[in-house]
C-alpha cells in the first residue's frame, strides 16, 4: 500500500498554502501551539469530507471552511476568501475526478504565493491591544486588498484628534444628515 498523497490532496494544500488568512493565522499560532500540524490536518480533513459527500457543493465547503477557521484557528475572515478558495478547491476536485491532470498542474502554477512579510499591522492600534488583551489582536485593523495584499492604515493617515479639523456636517439631496463614525476608543472597552 502506497504512503504517497493523491493529486488532489497535494492540490488542496497548494491551494491552502496560497491563502493569506490561514497562513497569518498559522504564523500567528491562532492554532495554538501545533498551528503547523492543524494546517495540514486541515488539508486531510477537507479531502476526507469529499470522500464522505458525494454530491458536495461549494456553499457547503465554504461553510465547513469557514467553521474550521473559526473553531480550530480562532479566525473570522470577512474578505470572502473562503468562498474563493472552497471554490478553488471544489475546481481542483472536479478536474481531479476527470484524470485532467494537465488542468490540476497548470491551475496548481498560477496560484499566488503568501508574502507574510508585506502584512504590516497598524502599530497605534496595537500599543492599544497590548494594553487592553495582551497579544493576539494584531491583525484587527488589516485589510486584504483586492490585489490580495494585505495591508493597514498609515500612520501618516491619522490625525491626532487634537489636530483633526472639524467636519462639517454632510447632508444628501433628501435632508438627510450623513452620520459619521467616531475613531475607535483607546484605552476602556
Amino acid at each position: 500500500m502506497s504512503n504517497q498523497p493523491t493529486l488532489f490532496y497535494v492540490g488542496i494544500q497548494s491551494i491552502l498554502k496560497s491563502w493569506t488568512a490561514l497562513q497569518l493565522a498559522v504564523s500567528h499560532g491562532f492554532g495554538g501551539a501545533h498551528s503547523n500540524e492543524k494546517a495540514q490536518w486541515f488539508v486531510g480533513a477537507i479531502e476526507q469530507y469529499f470522500n464522505e459527500n458525494e454530491a458536495l457543493e461549494t456553499y457547503e465547503l465554504e461553510d465547513m471552511i469557514a467553521e474550521t477557521m473559526s473553531s480550530e484557528f480562532d479566525t473570522i475572515s470577512e474578505d470572502g476568501s473562503c468562498r474563493e478558495v472552497a471554490q478553488e478547491i471544489w475546481n481542483l476536485h472536479r478536474h481531479w475526478r476527470r484524470g485532467d491532470v494537465d488542468a490540476i498542474r497548470q491551475r496548481l502554477a498560477a496560484l499566488p504565493c503568501v508574502n507574510l512579510g508585506e502584512c504590516v499591522a497598524d502599530s497605534s492600534s496595537h500599543q492599544a491591544d497590548a494594553d487592553d488583551e495582551g497579544t493576539g489582536s494584531i491583525l484587527q485593523d488589516m485589510t486584504l486588498s483586492s490585489s490580495g495584499n494585505v495591508t493597514s492604515p498609515s500612520p501618516d493617515d491619522e490625525l491626532e484628534p487634537a489636530a483633526a479639523a472639524p467636519k462639517e456636517d454632510m447632508v444628501d439631496a433628501d435632508g438627510f444628515t450623513m452620520v459619521q463614525t467616531r475613531s475607535k476608543r483607546k484605552g476602556r472597552r
